[in-house]
């Protein structure tokens, strides 16, 4: 449908996800599946893909999420505002400074902390 403009949007998961992903130890696939996408989908000129799992005020605070990975209307407001705005939009050429702002999120996160306050 070359004459329909498409948005696709990598959603903004809690921490949480991200603590399970290092568990099963399969961050890099899953930041090879962000690549993979965005390559494939970016070759289409009416393709526009936007990125929040690097939203770092969205994704470290839990009480944005009913789960690890259901967000509150509030965020979907926020993603659909960024449609329109062009804000958080990537292309195959970008992805690559948002993933690793990512990684860099996961990596620093004190997930130790987290869990030792929670009250089980």
């Amino acid at each position: 449908h070359p004459d329909t403009e498409f948005y696709i949007f990598f959603p903004p998961y809690s921490i949480l996800f991200w603590n399970d992903v290092l568990q099963e130890n399969h961050l890099e696939a899953t930041i090879r599946e962000y690549e993979y996408i965005t390559e494939r989908v970016a070759a289409y000129g009416n393709v526009r893909i936007f990125f929040f799992p690097n939203q770092e005020w969205i994704v470290c605070n839990l009480d944005n999420y009913a789960d690890y990975s259901h967000y509150h209307p509030d965020i979907n407001r926020y993603m659909t505002e960024c449609f329109a705005s062009g804000e958080c939009e990537v292309t195959a050429g970008n992805l690559g400074e948002e993933l690793q702002e990512m990684r860099e999120i996961v990596a620093s996160y004190d997930f130790e902390g987290l869990f030792a306050e929670q009250d089980w």
